[in-house]
């Protein structure tokens, strides 16, 4: 699920990763803010295909988002911020910055989308 904890959970980084022939994972960790709460769907060939997060109130998150070298466009919303495409743990990764709320990613066809 890649949550880690900063400060208390008061700010804390997402980082997924879709492996081998999984298809979908859900969890979430109960902190002393409420609930983070980290999903993913993928292609069965390690490809992350969507991925949804809630960061609870008040809490910021980094989201480090999987993403492959084709990918240039990048949405954003409210209460998300692109940030830039980094590496990130080995992992090249598009980097948002998330406030709280519920957020939901597509990836594919070149872009990311955000809702």
């Amino acid at each position: 699920l890649g949550i880690t904890a900063e400060g208390g959970y008061k700010h804390f980084v997402l980082q997924p990763t879709a492996g081998a022939t999984y298809t979908s994972l859900t969890g979430s960790y109960r902190s002393n803010y409420g609930d983070i709460v980290s999903a993913w769907k993928a292609d069965g060939k390690g490809k992350m295909t969507t991925y949804e997060a809630t960061v609870p109130a008040n809490t910021t998150a980094t989201l480090y988002l999987p993403v492959g070298a084709d990918v240039g466009q990048f949405g954003t919303a409210n209460g998300v911020k692109y940030v830039g495409k980094v590496q990130h743990n080995g992992v090249t990764t598009a980097q948002y910055e998330l406030q709280s709320g519920h957020f939901s990613f597509t990836i594919g066809n070149a872009e990311v989308t955000v809702r």
